[in-house]
Formats: C-alpha cells, sequence, structure tokens
C-alpha cells in the first residue's frame, strides 16, 4: 500500500497543493486523491498553526521558526509494509521475536495490525525503546520536524518526531543491517530513503510530511 512522503509545509498538506510521486512517474495519468475534501486556506492555516504549537512545547531547544517556504524539497513513494518492517527491526533489538527471522514480505497485509508486528506491540505496550522517533510514530500520517524532541509527541494531527534524531537511530541501524537476513534490501532502501528526506527537512528548516 503506498505512503508519499514530502518535505513541505504542513498546509499543502490539507490544501491537497502537491502533485502525487505516482503523478511524475505517470504524467498525464488521472490520479484519484484519497483522504477527504481539501481544507479551506484558513483551516489549513490553523492546523498548521496548531502543528507548529505542538513543536514548540515538547521541543529541546530554541523556539522552532517555520520558513516562509511554499516550495516541495522533498516528494517519493514509500510503503506501509517497508516502514513497519523497519520499525519492527529496530524494535526488535528491545523485544527480539524469532519470528522476525522467518517473515516475508507478504506477511504485511492491508491496514495497521500490530499482531504482525509483534516486537513493535511490545514496545508499544511497554512505551520504552532505544529507537523511539521509529518505534513511536505511525505509519499513515504524522510529521518529523528539524528539532530535537525527546520522543514523538502524539497529536490529533498524528505523532510528530524528530529528524534529527531520526537520523541518529537509522545511523544506529545501518551498522546492523546484516542481522536482517533476507530483509536486508528493503531494510537498507527504507533507511536511505528517510535519510534523504531528513537531510532535506534540516536543510530546509521544513518537516517531513507522512501522507498515507
Amino acid at each position: 500500500m503506498g505512503l508519499d512522503i514530502h518535505v513541505m509545509r504542513p498546509r499543502r498538506l490539507y490544501l491537497r497543493d502537491y502533485e502525487l510521486p505516482v503523478q511524475k512517474l505517470l504524467p498525464g495519468v488521472e490520479v484519484r486523491v484519497i483522504g477527504g475534501e481539501p481544507m479551506s486556506a484558513f483551516d489549513a492555516g490553523v492546523a498548521e498553526d496548531a502543528i507548529v504549537k505542538h513543536v514548540r512545547v515538547n521541543q529541546q531547544e530554541p523556539r522552532y521558526v517555520l520558513p516562509e517556504d511554499d516550495d516541495i524539497h522533498y516528494s517519493e513513494r514509500f510503503n506501509y509494509a517497508q516502514f513497519d518492517l523497519l520499525r519492527e527491526f529496530a524494535a526488535f533489538f528491545d523485544y527480539p521475536r524469532k519470528r522476525f527471522l522467518l517473515w516475508g514480505d507478504c506477511a504485511f497485509g492491508e491496514g495497521y495490525d500490530l499482531d504482525r508486528l509483534p516486537s513493535l506491540k511490545a514496545a508499544w505496550r511497554r512505551q520504552t525503546s532505544r529507537y523511539p522517533h521509529l518505534v513511536f510514530h505511525e505509519d499513515n500520517r504524522g510529521f518529523y520536524f528539524p528539532t530535537a524532541l525527546a520522543k514523538p509527541a502524539p497529536t490529533e494531527f498524528g505523532y510528530i518526531g524528530s529528524t534529527l534524531r531520526l537520523r541518529e537511530e537509522l545511523e544506529r541501524l545501518t551498522t546492523k543491517i546484516h542481522l536482517a537476513r533476507a530483509h536486508q534490501e528493503t531494510i537498507a532502501g527504507a533507511i536511505e530513503l528517510l535519510r534523504q528526506a531528513a537531510e532535506a527537512a534540516e536543510k530546509s528548516r521544513l518537516p517531513i510530511v507522512f501522507d498515507g
């Protein structure tokens, strides 16, 4: 299933003011966007302000300021299964489950099912992890802002994580990819995609936006 990730202002998500990655791959092909009607400009601005307020309440460094930048600095097609496999891999090091070593990609069905992610399920139940910005995020919505947050903050707009902490976690997992066995290529691809997005976010000072 599709998960698009962008680096842009949050209000563009709510205005539906962006091109989907699949539209870049298939120019001229009509694509039906799922996810409700676009908000008004006023409501999208209110939502963006509320998201930035959540960031400022939870951040660990000087006050975050959202740039007046309407460009899209990164936009790629991801998928839920790939991101969830990466999150399960991260959770595995705190809550190892033998089942992980036996998985094939077909183990991921449609929808969000923690029963198919045993290590991730254990981490969420206990609310502790050495990889919180991967483990305690959602796979279909939310943000990563270029600022320091100890742990992703739950909000009505989805979880808000930190690109700085995300990159640190990705670097640590990179050294463990060989333990993923048959899933090395899939996990390496997910790490690289998120690393590129995080770098674009920190360069532009705009958030990574999950659009699932």
